[in-house]
């Protein structure tokens, strides 16, 4: 019985720091980059016509850390579950 449930929690720690490592790697690659150079682009257009409304990117809404957190969580919980 113990040794089941050693093996489930070796599981869930593993999933969540390979869940961890995945969607860090890929926000420091590519999305926190892509974002910056959207929101200078943004930035630069704004500046130079008064009636630029700039646009949302999904690089710019999943850039910061609150969303990168639940996409780790979320892919803990899949893990966990399936």
């Amino acid at each position: 019985m113990k040794q089941g449930s050693l093996y489930e929690a070796l599981f869930q720690i593993g999933a969540l720091i390979l869940a961890g490592i995945i969607v860090h790697a890929t926000y420091v690659t590519v999305i926190r980059p892509n974002a910056d150079l959207i929101q200078e682009q943004q930035n630069v257009l704004q500046q130079t016509d008064e009636n630029f409304v700039p646009e949302r990117s999904v690089f710019i809404i999943l850039r910061d850390f609150e969303q990168e957190t639940c996409i780790i969580l979320m892919l803990w919980a899949i893990a966990i579950i399936g």
